[in-house]
């Protein structure tokens, strides 16, 4: 279980942090002290920082205030976005991304709390012409009050409006703090950043995970080691009498530790299936309360390889954890065994 919570954790936190997305946001503001600033179009702007050196694609977005919900009370906060290809937008984990005018991608609680589906509609007014969007997809995660919408929607709702958030996928290999410098100058109304934010919460739960599986091992290994110890003391005749016989040192560790080697297999075999169902259930339980969906491939960790690496784990820890002590058998005189007899 703990193992596959370091890795399901491990890929929240990338996708969470937007690696692999956008490097670099830009929000436009106010100009810099003693400096004058104009207020381009979106497409101006979002031509600027494309003919940057290192820019592959630049997307523009507005997020403002709530946005009445026409037929109820609701106020939501919708994003909209300016020909952002489904790579840099959140993770769709049904239905699909943006593809034409009038649609939108909600997150999991936006459609429980607004008791909605995909396929809905949902019209937004913003104090001039309404506009109506038909929700496509459902996002692994978001504000349950958030959706996404398409550029053509915020058009309709108000025209005059512009972007106010830009992300900047780079190439590979590029400078970014050449790149930041490079906005700063070309337009003082432009204020870059890079995306390098780090979960924490993230990194707590993967070391804390990895930290309990060294644990549990050291636990397993201590407890082979004690059952060891017992049935050299229950044994003791029994290990006297062959070691008169002619049984070898070696024979001896040999034995003790292929007894204990079949406790640890058989322990892998109950151990392993009840892990995974505990790591499933603990996934269910976790992404129920906090109403976001993990994507197939951060649950699809037991693969082939890793069972097999995991079983044999069990084994090599049987094995660890019963050598010191069939040593110390092993090194027991005939005498010593059969002192009481």
């Amino acid at each position: 279980m703990c193992t596959g919570l370091t890795s399901t954790a491990i890929s929240y936190g990338d996708l969470a942090e937007g690696h692999g997305g956008a490097q670099v946001t830009v929000t436009t503001g106010q100009a810099r002290q003693g400096q004058t600033v104009s207020t381009p179009s979106t497409t101006v702007t979002q031509a600027l920082l494309r003919s940057l050196p290192g820019a592959v694609h630049v997307d523009a977005s507005w997020s403002g205030g709530g946005t009445r919900l026409v037929g109820t009370n609701q106020t939501i906060y919708p994003t909209f976005v300016l020909d952002q290809p489904a790579s840099m937008g959140t993770v769709i984990v049904k239905g699909h991304w943006i593809d034409g005018p009038y649609q939108a991608v909600a997150p999991p609680g936006f459609l429980q709390k607004h008791d909605v589906t995909i396929g809905s509609h949902l019209t937004m007014d913003m104090g001039g012409k309404p506009a109506t969007v038909t929700i496509v997809g459902e996002t692994w995660s978001g504000d349950p009050d958030g959706i996404t919408a398409d550029w053509q929607t915020l058009t309709t709702l108000e025209p005059a409006q512009q972007a106010n958030t830009y992300d900047v996928q780079l190439a590979g290999g590029t400078n970014i703090s050449a790149y930041l410098a490079a906005v700063s100058k070309a337009d003082p109304g432009l204020y870059p950043s890079l995306n390098d934010n780090i979960n924490s919460g993230t990194e707590i739960i993967a070391t804390t995970a990895t930290l309990f599986t060294v644990l549990l091992a050291i636990v397993a290994a201590l407890g082979e080691f004690n059952t060891v110890v017992l049935s050299i003391r229950e044994r003791r005749r029994d290990l006297g009498m062959l070691k008169s016989i002619g049984m070898t040192p070696r024979e001896t560790i040999l034995m003790m530790v292929t007894s204990m080697a079949e406790l640890g297999i058989l322990g892998t075999l109950i151990g392993l299936p009840l892990g995974i169902l505990a790591f499933r259930l603990v996934i269910a339980a976790i992404t129920h309360s906090a109403f976001f969906i993990l994507p197939a491939y951060m649950t699809s960790v037991w693969s082939p390889a890793l069972v097999t690496a995991l079983a044999f784990s069990g084994l090599v820890i049987a094995i660890l954890g019963a050598f010191i002590p069939a040593r110390s058998a092993a090194r027991l005189t005939i005498a010593t065994a059969l002192r009481n007899e």
